[in-house]
């Protein structure tokens, strides 16, 4: 990883809320040795920069995988409900 990083042409640290507060920490704290490390920020920049990438660019970057709509379903289905709640879920 740390050849690929190093010999990368752009280096492009990206997320999205928090993750992007540590995409922005990464290219500064990377930025001050090496000066390819870019934070970009907003979803239409990162759109038009992943377009315009080449094969010696790299992103950095990472996303919290969201649960599925069957996870979503089975954390409500074995959630306790408050007891001024219906009794009955809709899961569709």
């Amino acid at each position: 990883v740390a050849s690929v990083l190093a010999g990368a042409r752009g280096v492009y640290c990206m997320g999205q809320g928090g993750s992007m507060i540590l995409a922005m920490e990464a290219a500064h704290l990377f930025s001050t040795c090496w000066p390819h490390y870019h934070a970009v920020q907003g979803s239409h920049h990162q759109a038009i920069t992943a377009a315009l990438l080449g094969k010696e660019d790299v992103v950095l970057g990472g996303v919290a995988p969201s649960p599925s709509r069957r996870q979503n379903r089975e954390m409500v289905a074995s959630a306790t409900p408050h007891p001024s709640a219906s009794s009955e879920i809709d899961m569709n």
